[in-house]
């Protein structure tokens, strides 16, 4: 229910700013980024909330900043700004390399952002922008990492495989990977 979505996450944007913790307001906006990509809500909504977001980090390295810049790069190769999306997946990257352990070793709560993240994010992008080879290296490590009980997780990096068959040319092949 879109409409009932978009007020919950209205809810949750004004209780993340009331609380006082840019941390939090951060992470929301980016939260509703990623899940707006899967919604097909519309892009120009989604670089708002990625834009309010980054303008309201205050430095440091956080998961929701790392969660922000993840939606940021997954909506620029949706929407085939393929440099743009590239040079975004590097930011990406470069917070990842500075969040604390605390951050990147914390797999099952949305305090953290592991490597797995890190790689769901890799396929993501490279799969949309076509870059198979980088798309399919960023799948085996994403699959690697998440545990068996990540269902929903490993059907995501599945589907980004199917994709890439796709995309390569193995049209039924893909269709049954699905």
């Amino acid at each position: 229910d879109q409409r009932e979505a978009r007020h919950w996450w209205q809810t949750a944007r004004h209780t993340a700013d009331a609380s006082g913790d840019p941390g939090l307001s951060v992470w929301v906006r980016g939260r509703e980024a990623i899940r707006g990509l899967y919604e097909h809500r519309p892009h120009r909504l989604l670089e708002q909330r990625v834009d309010e977001a980054l303008s309201m980090r205050n430095g440091g390295a956080a998961a929701g900043v790392a969660t922000v810049l993840a939606a940021r790069a997954q909506l620029l190769a949706t929407m085939g700004r393929a440099s743009e999306a590239r040079a975004a997946l590097r930011e990406v990257e470069s917070t990842y390399e500075r969040l604390p352990d605390s951050v990147t070793t914390e797999t099952t709560s949305t305090t953290g952002w592991s490597r797995q993240r890190l790689h769901h994010t890799a396929s993501f992008v490279h799969t949309r922008l076509g870059d198979l080879p980088e798309a399919t290296h960023a799948q085996d490590q994403a699959l690697e990492l998440y545990p068996a009980s990540f269902r929903r997780d490993r059907a995501k990096i599945e589907l980004h495989r199917a994709d890439c068959l796709v995309r390569a040319g193995d049209i039924t092949g893909g269709i049954d990977h699905a």
